[in-house]
């Protein structure tokens, strides 16, 4: 008998595994468009570090981050400039944006 239960107990949970999976993932996404000079950001859930980093692989340069704000993002800027887009994103933040040359 308790290897019935144990068997039925061990189906049950092997049925709601995939359900729990699929409601404890946070769903996010991050697309960056760069086509010079106009930039445009999607994030939908994603770290704000990473919507950096992204940008600045596409633009050309490195975000360093000592440990600054890593709160989920959602955002939208379509078609905007560089300078716009950090402007926007890094407002109310405790960033240094240090850069040589135009934007």
């Amino acid at each position: 008998m308790r290897s019935v239960i144990a068997i039925i107990t061990g189906f049950l949970l092997w049925l709601a595994w995939p359900f729990h999976a699929q409601t404890a993932e946070r769903k996010t996404e991050l697309k960056v468009i760069y086509d010079a000079p106009r930039l445009s950001v999607e994030a939908r859930g994603v770290s704000f570090l990473r919507v950096l980093e992204e940008i600045g692989a596409k633009v050309g340069f490195v975000v360093v981050d000592y440990g600054g704000s890593d709160k989920p993002l959602t955002v939208s800027i379509q078609d905007a400039s560089v300078q716009e887009v950090l402007e926007h994103l890094l407002r109310g933040e405790n960033y240094a944006f240090i850069y040589k040359g135009q934007l």
